[in-house]
């Protein structure tokens, strides 16, 4: 571990809190309640490239504000011709998100906004573009019956790993850069603003 100073992740994900631990640092999760992603939804009216660092924002401030020290907020979604796909919330939502996205081009979009003591320091956004392939009804039942559960922690219902995607294996690594770089970058920032901490 390169750094000893405790830095807050406010995110469940598993993938996230991995990427910084491998970076050195010392990640504790407090992820926020859902009701802070849904405020500042409702209260977003900026363009839909904006709002993952929009929701980041919200996040980290929202758990600032009773944690102390460095809190990083992060947020992922997906755009598809300018309309915003989130995590879906049952199978009958997945199914209806694939059906949308098959055989389009979309955007997912990673970002990650760091505060200190309540005050925001630093904000990055990443973009990886992926093309779904033409899905038919019984194709996307069989993807949601082989990925179970687990479509529901996806924006847009989409595995960029269970092949639904066009050049799957290529995308999959594009998709995971554009996440990894966004948690990178946040790593280093926290890491730049130690002297001497580097290895």
């Amino acid at each position: 571990m390169w750094l000893e100073e405790t830095l807050i992740l406010a995110s469940r994900s598993a993938t996230r809190h991995a990427l910084l631990c491998n970076a050195g640092l010392n990640v504790v999760v407090r992820a926020p309640p859902s009701s802070v992603e849904d405020s500042a939804k409702a209260g977003f009216n900026g363009p839909p490239r904006e709002l993952p660092g929009h929701l980041a924002f919200a996040k980290a401030l929202a758990v600032a504000a009773t944690t102390p020290g460095l809190v990083l907020g992060c947020d992922q979604v997906l755009m598809c011709y300018g309309r915003v796909f989130d995590k879906p919330a049952n199978r009958a939502e997945a199914a209806a998100s694939l059906a949308r996205l098959a055989g389009r081009d979309h955007h997912l979009i990673s970002a990650a906004s760091l505060c200190d003591d309540g005050r925001a320091i630093w904000s990055s956004t990443e973009e990886a573009s992926l093309s779904m392939r033409p899905l038919s009804a019984t194709e996307i039942d069989l993807y949601l019956d082989r990925v179970g559960p687990a479509v529901f922690s996806s924006v847009g219902a989409s595995d960029v790993g269970e092949g639904v995607f066009t050049g799957s294996t290529v995308e999959a690594v594009v998709a995971a850069i554009a996440e990894e770089q966004v948690m990178t970058v946040a790593a280093l920032q926290i890491l730049d603003r130690h002297e001497g901490i580097h290895p």
